[in-house]
């Protein structure tokens, strides 16, 4: 890697700056050599031109192996060395004890500093609901949310909304309030349809929406047959978010908001890019869009990416922009890509400019279809639902690459009118196409509207539910449902998978991978509760078997929905851990990642925590300074105390600025002061009286610190934020409590 950075180095227009640079590169592999194998910890090397004189080399080099292990890869060219991973090392290790749970499962985890551990993970037996009779989906399928993101059913929660049909009007719509089963089940059904051509698992006893020749029924997937027609969605109506703010934390020019140019970006990078030291690369035998490309990234972050023309490759050497796409948008860069839910939750014209983004990068038209084909399955599985939010149908298939194909001719126009192509040469095809279709294209199955008012009553929803437009005739051509023919239906093994099934009031029905399927009704919620009090009981007992420690600073608790509430109002953990409880976080996810968001999201809880600590100590030192207790203040008092091994807690304000610093003179005399920075410019010597010459300094802060571990003594930094804090300053910085009086 040096060696590459060192051959980049030689483009550097700076004549004094490339030498620089070179040289320190240089030496840092030379010094390399030095080692077999990297320590155990990692290894830290700093190199540089530190002379102060312009136009002067004077490079030094240092290494080391640092105190903790390094959990972090950085290399930076800049003008100051990077300290921040080091200083983290050397901060005082608070320890705080956390938890994420839900209905599923319970992580418990110390935090020691910034160090986070997970301690414990424990899966519960009842996770969400239990099930009579096994009428549900597998884990794997796909849900639609009302907010716009698409989820596993096994990641469902009960207080979110989902995307269910209202049969009276054959509209998509939310629903809230919804109840989940969970159940296991030794065998399933996997049905697969033509056109569209869609899949799902379900259980013997799972009922679906099929059609017959006058109305639409229910039947077990048990009972369906090849060329029966299920009911499915052609629309989901998601109105998603308008104001999508970004986090910019470094100096790249970075938009607030997201915008159509940057969504384009994004799903271009989602399908085409890679990232190397520090460098983004996008391949494509499309000169002409890399050409396009290239320009938005000019406009959107005021960078200037370069093209190789004969390696089809455009590259953007940018450690910002990596860092702001990571943080930001999750899944676009990386070896594990994913659409993630920030992209999912916009609205449709940001997303259409992302999917377009995609299919510019992966997409192409063929034999009067647009197709789009990846390595990777959950993209295009999540993309074919994404693409139902502007009303344009495809089918999936498998092969080499997983592909869906848009080949109505109602999506087909609705992808020219809603996404379409940024590349020239592939929208111009899409719009022939379209144009000199000579013979009618396929088109989609419609419901007419009567039909599903019979379907309706046949599942018991209540006439009053319904306004008077039974009008014989009227078809649902503005209507979000539409029929596919099952192709095959065959049983398959399910071991060690669970099945879900989710009740919604009223409407009694939602959209699994795309399918309109029949809940279940309310059961055996008694045992579920039961089931849940046994697993918070066993989380209590391993959460204060593993965080009842000295050090233990608070307790954070965490997790998705409200089960959370109901393990801290309980009498689960022990009471002296239930006393430590700085307060709940509401967390998207359990697990690892539930951790490091409850860490993320806990900081105010912590800087809290840490200032009453802080401002307690301070308010029992001024109480015992004025009944002249045992505590001692001022630079000589304080060290006087520490020499005779006299005190139990040193106090040092930040602000404490005394140094111990050499001194010599040209008369030969030399002394050794411990006194306040502003001082050291006017020190005399004691024989001749003239001004002496500073030889070497050293911070108090970190002499009396080392004085005082190997006395035994504890050391507390004290902030000058605080009102407290500045008084403490104001007496000198400096004080302690004393194991006994001293005269």
């Amino acid at each position: 890697m040096l060696r590459e950075e060192y051959s980049l180095a030689q483009n550097v227009k700076d004549k004094t700056v490339r030498k620089n640079v070179m040289s320190a590169l240089e030496k840092i592999i030379q010094h390399l050599k030095l080692f077999r194998v990297t320590p155990e910890n990692g290894l830290v090397i700093f190199c540089g031109n530190v002379s102060p004189e312009l136009g002067v080399a004077d490079i030094k080099i240092w290494s080391f192996e640092p105190p903790e292990k390094l959990r972090t890869k950085i290399y930076r060219c800049d003008q100051v060395f990077v300290l921040d991973p080091l200083k983290e090392m050397i901060r005082e290790k608070e320890v705080y004890g956390l938890i994420v749970l839900d209905a599923r499962e319970a992580n418990i985890g110390l935090l020691r500093g910034k160090s986070l551990t997970e301690l414990k993970s424990l899966e519960s037996t009842v996770p969400s609901k239990t099930v009579k009779g096994g009428m549900c989906v597998s884990e794997d399928t796909l849900i639609q949310l009302s907010d716009g993101r698409i989820i596993k059913v096994k990641d469902l929660e009960e207080n979110d909304s989902l995307l269910v049909c209202d049969l009276e009007k054959c509209k998509t719509r939310e629903a809230s309030g919804i109840r989940i089963f969970k159940s296991k089940v030794e065998n399933g059904v996997l049905i697969e349809t033509d056109y569209p051509a869609l899949s799902i698992v379900v259980s013997k006893d799972h009922r679906i929406f099929t059609l017959k020749e006058n109305s639409i029924e229910l039947k077990h997937s048990s009972e369906l047959k090849p060329n029966d027609f299920l009911l499915c969605v052609r629309k989901l109506r998601v109105k998603g978010k308008m104001d999508l703010k970004i986090k910019a934390g470094t100096n790249l020019r970075f938009p607030k908001k997201l915008g159509k140019g940057l969504c384009e970006f994004l799903g271009y990078a989602l399908g085409k890019g890679s990232v190397s030291y520090g460098r983004i690369t996008l391949n494509d035998k499309d000169k002409l869009l890399l050409e396009t490309y290239k320009s938005k990234i000019k406009r959107i972050f005021g960078l200037n990416p370069t093209i190789e023309h004969r390696k089809n490759k455009l590259e953007i050497d940018s450690l910002d922009l990596i860092k702001l796409i990571e943080d930001n948008f999750p899944g676009i860069l990386g070896a594990k890509k994913y659409i993630s839910d920030c992209l999912q939750v916009i609205i449709n014209n940001l997303l259409a400019a992302f999917i377009r983004g995609l299919f510019d990068a992966e997409g192409y038209v063929k034999s009067e279809k647009v197709v789009i084909g990846m390595a990777n399955e959950e993209i295009i599985r999540v993309l074919q639902l994404l693409l139902l939010r502007f009303g344009i149908v495809s089918s999936y298939s498998e092969g080499k690459k997983h592909k869906i194909e848009i080949i109505d001719e109602n999506s087909l126009l609705n992808f020219s009118k809603h996404i379409n192509f940024n590349s020239v040469k592939k929208s111009k095809k899409l719009s022939r196409m379209i144009k000199e279709r000579k013979k009618a294209g396929m088109n989609l199955i419609l419901i007419p509207k009567p039909k599903i008012l019979t379907l309706a009553r046949k599942v018991r929803m209540n006439a009053k539910d319904f306004s008077a437009i039974l009008h014989k005739g009227f078809s649902n051509l503005d209507g979000d449902i539409t029929l596919a023919r099952i192709k095959s239906i065959s049983e398959i093994k399910m071991a060690n998978k669970a099945f879900y099934d989710i009740s919604v009031p009223k409407l009694e029905n939602f959209v699994a991978n795309g399918i309109l399927v029949h809940n279940s009704q309310r059961r055996y919620d008694r045992l579920r509760e039961d089931a849940l009090n046994e697993f918070f009981t066993k989380v209590g007992e391993v959460a204060s078997k593993l965080l009842l420690q000295p050090e233990l600073k608070g307790i954070i608790i965490g997790g998705p929905g409200f089960t959370k509430n109901k393990f801290v109002e309980g009498n689960y953990l022990h009471y002296q851990l239930k006393k430590k409880i700085l307060g709940v976080k509401d967390t998207g996810y359990t697990g690892e990642y539930g951790l490091e968001e409850l860490v993320k999201k806990s900081e105010d809880l912590m800087e809290k925590a840490s200032v009453v600590k802080e401002r307690e100590l301070l308010e029992r030192f001024f109480s015992e300074l004025q009944k002249s207790g045992n505590v001692v203040y001022g630079f000589k008092e304080t060290k006087n105390a520490l020499d005779l091994g006299a005190v139990d807690t040193i106090l040092i304000s930040e602000g404490f600025d005394w140094v111990r610093a050499r001194f010599k003179c040209s008369c030969g005399f030399a002394a050794e002061r411990d006194l306040p920075k502003e001082k050291i410019e006017n020190q005399y010597c004691d024989k001749c009286k003239q001004l002496l010459a500073v030889e070497e300094t050293k911070d108090l802060i970190d002499i009396l610190s080392e004085e005082a571990k190997n006395l035994g003594t504890k050391v507390e930094l004290i902030s000058t934020e605080t009102r407290e804090g500045a008084q403490f300053k104001g007496l000198g910085g400096i004080g302690g409590f004393l194991r006994y009086k001293i005269s």
